[in-house]
């Protein structure tokens, strides 16, 4: 089946809306730089610990003059106003730094800078969640940022390990410990029923797939995931915003979160290459009781009763884990580059194969990222990537098939004399190539304008191959499926902010608009009862099927923000977002988004001591969405036998041409800084939301004439917890620190009504029901345990949210010799 898109009519006033506003706001672009004397500053930047720094902004405040530092640190500043003239240094991860120079006209001066790590700093400059750059005092919400510079000494295999008990409030769950399986990422829990929780996920400014690449056969219970496309060597840094009072500006589909990915750019000075190689293990030890009898059932290391088993008598091995990566990076003023190609083996603790082969992911990548500079003004980036990922998974999971399921019920398993090993025969493989690429254009207009686009592509195809020889235990003359998905997502993003002040009034206002366009095309193919052993195609089995699926939504929507900042310490924005979406119903419209906050550095004042470091006051309000399934506001028909075998058609989906997205909406508010000279950082934040009209499946009246469900704008979860985050730099000297952090949040959910419905299973005994958490575990327990001679009295009990309500994580890192 298939479906194209946006309503023609809200296609053409979206594109519009974004021509008008670059034929708008692009003349105010004139250069309003008159002819002035000029020089050049030149210096190195360097860490408190003396290590140089690459990469590093080095700009003249309120002017669009900047430039990065190079691989040693270097940085040369051109045509800067002569006379008194501050610059300021910038990386992420450490504190700003400026002096006051006095530039000689026609002549240069030297200005070093030396930066002091600090998680939170509020000069820093971050981008996710704003129109454009910002500096972190100027924002109302939370965010968290993380700098892989600090990272490159830690065993990270994914960006999923990046993210791992770094930032509070994100919540991490490695789904199983077969190699090349997908995380699951929450941020501040779910709060859809029906439409997804994942974030959306950004790389360079590019939207890239944000679920797993998910399969109908599955077998192993595990999927790959976009993320493990990712080489965390290429990554510089993370950030992340968490809910809705931050992603406002991100419209529709936003409403789980938005983790962006900033990878390695080049920088001026000769070719500097990088190699790393990574070697370690994954182990498993027992699991369950070390006693002859297993109350619990638990066999996974004891299976010399049975046949089938391992030699040593233990289904658990030693994996090896390998990875190669080889990069460089270097350029001139006008260009640079970074290049890398990385190779990684990463074995799983398990069997996969009947002759012995280990579970395990073999991948490898390239990227080429490409800066330019025509002028002063215009910078161009290219960035592109591409993996390629092969995996052999072991049946697992939930599942009669299943080695785990099996091995741990002992006798009550379901292989033939209980020999386990069967299971290795069946065949389970994913491939994934995952290929990204866009562009940035940055555009300094004048010193009081500038303008940004983003453009890319992202691509990736999934096959799935699953396959039972023929003679397997549960399907005596064997079967093949296949599953081949290809999805494709377009990014096309504008936006501009033209910056002015009044006395001790500062002005910046922002407009924009995006355009997202998904595609997915799926293939599925099953073949069973083939007449032989050897190899199979699917049309050779004496049962066949075989479907498609094509659809294609597109996603845009335009915004305006204002923001004041007053004595350059009160900071008050408020904005709007405007949607539409081919995915709302025809009667819908269009989904606006409005947002508020305000930021108030209080250390800024007079009257603050200054032993007491950097604190700023915080809250942000805002809304965001998320949007039905493609076909969710249409009617649908399937195809069924009529009176005397008749082609005649039946109502599929009934439609709801009043349909639109989920509206989450958010207040958050709280506190960050710094003191003790910046070697104590702290952060705190409270949030609470709700989601209204959540889409539920509403089951319809029958005698409407229609007997199945409908989704409909009827439900409604709250959200709500704390957010803390503490790092200490307990010891600082020449050769020698030790930094300490730790992370807590809490977060409780409530469904307050399904539309009447009183409860909706999603799977075994996991259910979404009001007043209950979102979803809630409920079971029958024994009602009359200590009672004896009676029948016991059964009833069924909900025992509380699945995902864990509190999160607390600590670190401590140590760096020798500045390495």
């Amino acid at each position: 089946m298939s479906y194209s898109l946006f309503g023609k009519r809200r296609a053409r006033g979206l594109l519009g809306a974004l021509t008008v506003g670059l034929l708008v706001f692009a003349p105010m672009g004139a250069s309003d730089a008159s002819a002035q004397a000029t020089g050049t500053v030149t210096g190195v930047v360097t860490s408190s610990t003396g290590a140089t720094i690459a990469g590093a902004q080095v700009s003249v405040p309120g002017t669009g003059l900047g430039a990065l530092s190079n691989n040693v640190g270097r940085y040369v500043l051109l045509n800067v106003p002569a006379g008194e003239t501050m610059i300021r240094a910038e990386f992420i991860g450490y504190g700003s730094s400026e002096q006051t120079v006095s530039v000689p006209s026609g002549s240069s001066v030297v200005v070093d800078f030396q930066l002091r790590s600090e998680a939170i700093s509020l000069e820093g400059v971050v981008v996710t969640g704003t129109a454009g750059q910002a500096r972190r005092k100027e924002v109302g919400n939370s965010i968290a940022q993380i700098n892989t510079a600090q990272l490159e000494n830690e065993p990270i295999q994914d960006v999923a390990d990046l993210l791992q008990g770094r930032a509070a409030g994100v919540q991490i769950f490695d789904n199983s410990g077969q190699a090349g399986a997908g995380a699951t990422i929450r941020l501040r829990g779910n709060n859809s029923v029906s439409q997804g929780n994942s974030p959306l996920i950004y790389v360079d400014g590019i939207r890239i797939r944000n679920t797993s690449f998910a399969s109908y056969g599955d077998e192993a219970n595990q999927n790959p995931s976009p993320l493990g496309s990712i080489n965390p060597d290429d990554v510089e840094r993370v950030e992340v915003i968490k809910g809705a009072a931050a992603t406002t500006l991100y419209g529709t589909e936003a409403a789980g979160g938005v983790i962006q990915i900033f990878t390695k750019r080049g920088a001026a000075g000769a070719p500097a290459w990088s190699m790393t190689i990574d070697q370690g293990i994954n182990n498993l030890g027992h699991v369950g009781p070390d006693a002859d009898v297993n109350p619990t059932g638990l066999w996974v290391n004891d299976c010399t009763e049975f046949p089938g088993c391992p030699a040593d008598g233990d289904w658990l091995e030693t994996g090896h884990v390998q990875r190669y990566n080889l990069s460089v990076r270097g350029g001139t003023d006008q260009t640079n580059y970074f290049l890398s190609g990385s190779w990684g083996d990463e074995r799983g603790v398990l069997q996969a194969t009947a002759d012995g082969g280990k579970q395990g992911s073999q991948d490898w990548s390239m990227r080429g990222n490409f800066g330019f500079s025509p002028s002063e003004n215009l910078n161009i980036r290219f960035n592109n990537a591409y993996s390629h990922k092969n995996i052999d998974w072991t049946p697992d999971g939930n599942n009669a098939e299943g080695l785990m399921l099996n091995v741990m019920r002992g006798p009550r398993d379901y292989t033939p004399d209980h020999d386990d090993s069967f299971i290795f025969d069946m065949g389970v493989n994913s491939l994934v190539d995952h290929f990204t690429t866009g562009m940035n254009v940055t555009y300094q207009s004048s010193t009081s304008m500038s303008h940004r686009l983003n453009a890319g592509l992202d691509w990736s195809q999934h096959d799935y191959t699953e396959e039972r020889p023929w003679g397997f235990f549960y399907v005596p003359l064997g079967d093949r499926e296949v599953d081949n998905a290809i999805t494709r997502k377009l990014t096309l993003d504008y936006s501009g902010t033209w910056n002015t002040e009044f006395g001790n009034i500062s002005s910046s206002t922002s407009w924009g608009g995006q355009l997202y366009d998904d595609f997915l095309n799926r293939q599925n193919g099953f073949g069973q009862d083939f007449a032989g052993p050897g190899d199979k195609d699917l049309d050779s089995g004496a049962i066949t099927e075989a479907f498609e699926t094509r659809t294609s939504v597109t996603n845009g929507g335009f915004f305006f923000q204002q923001q004041f900042g007053i004595w350059d310490q009160l900071f008050v924005t408020a904005g709007i977002r405007v949607d539409g979406h081919s995915a709302f119903g025809e009667d819908f419209g269009w989904a606006p988004y409005p947002k508020f906050s305000a930021a108030y550095t209080m250390s800024d004042n007079d009257w603050y001591p200054e032993s007491w470091g950097a604190l700023k006051l915080r809250a942000a309000y805002g809304e965001s969405g998320k949007a039905p399934g493609t076909f969710d506001a249409l009617r649908t028909w399937d195809a069924v036998a009529g009176d005397e075998g008749q082609p005649a058609v039946t109502p599929s989906n009934l439609g709801n041409p009043d349909l639109g997205p989920e509206r989450t909406r958010e207040l958050e508010f709280g506190f960050e800084g710094s003191t003790w000279d910046g070697r104590v950082t702290f952060e705190y934040t409270y949030y609470d939301q709700r989601t209204s009209d959540a889409l539920i499946n509403v089951q319809q009246t029958p005698s409407g004439g229609f007997t199945g469900s409908q989704l409909e704008n009827v439900g409604i979860v709250d959200n709500k917890g704390h957010e803390m985050f503490l790092s200490f730099n307990v010891l600082q000297a020449d050769n020698f620190i030790w930094d300490v952090g730790g992370r807590y949040s809490t977060n409780k959910s409530n469904v307050e009504t399904l539309g009447g419905l009183e409860s909706i299973n999603l799977g075994w005994r996991n259910f979404v029901r009001p007043g209950q958490p979102l979803p809630v575990f409920c079971h029958t327990r024994v009602q009359n345990p200590d009672e004896l001679g009676v029948a016991p009295v059964m009833e069924e009990e909900c025992l509380g949210t699945v995902y864990p309500t509190r999160t607390f994580g600590i670190n401590t890192s140590m760096t020798l010799f500045n390495r």
